[in-house]
């Protein structure tokens, strides 16, 4: 599997888990279906249903972008997931939720634009300590996801010294996390 793939794994992990909370003020059935369903052409469906029918608040339509953009990717429509994912961040109300941010990532990455994904994994970051202070122990999915993506992305530039800082960061917080443990083993930690 190559890392490309295995990052945009982790982002279906994550995406899908965007709007997978307590049901919202007018979360509809479909909003339901986009934010939890496996199946990406199901996803896409439910989401625009979603979308198309004005009961979302911006939160519930940022969320709802965002699953689409996921479902959008998985398909292979990655201009439609990096217009649905910078549509999420538009339009949600702090700046975008870090998870967003890092999809967005990994849609510029697939891409070919490395220095649009950096910038996005890196707002992902700053995204979480602005909204609440994730912090580096609590180890937060998408703090987790940022991180070892980064990690991937300098390594593969050769950009060691910045590579090891965020595989030594996720070391801390996540030695288990199988999606970087060549990262690990390459960096003397495993």
């Amino acid at each position: 599997m190559s890392t490309a793939l295995l990052k945009w794994v982790a982002g279906a992990a994550l995406a899908c888990v965007v709007g997978s909370g307590a049901a919202w003020a007018e979360w509809t059935p479909e909003a339901d279906t986009c934010a939890r369903h496996p199946d990406p052409n199901i996803v896409i469906e439910a989401c625009t249903v979603a979308l198309d029918s004005g009961k979302l608040t911006t939160e519930e339509s940022a969320r709802t972008l965002a699953n689409r953009a996921w479902g959008k990717g998985q398909v292979g429509d990655n201009h439609g997931a990096r217009s649905d994912v910078k549509e999420a961040i538009r339009v949600h109300e702090r700046g975008g939720r870090a998870s967003a941010w890092n999809t967005l990532g990994t849609i510029e990455e697939a891409l070919g634009d490395q220095r649009a994904a950096e910038d996005a994994y890196l707002k992902a970051l700053a995204q979480l300590s602005a909204q609440g202070g994730e912090s580096i122990s609590a180890g937060d999915a998408t703090g987790r996801a940022a991180r070892g993506n980064l990690a991937w992305l300098y390594d593969g530039q050769g950009r060691r010294a910045e590579a090891e800082r965020y595989v030594r960061e996720l070391y801390a917080i996540a030695p288990d996390y199988e999606y970087v443990a060549d990262l690990y083993r390459k960096y003397g930690l495993k």
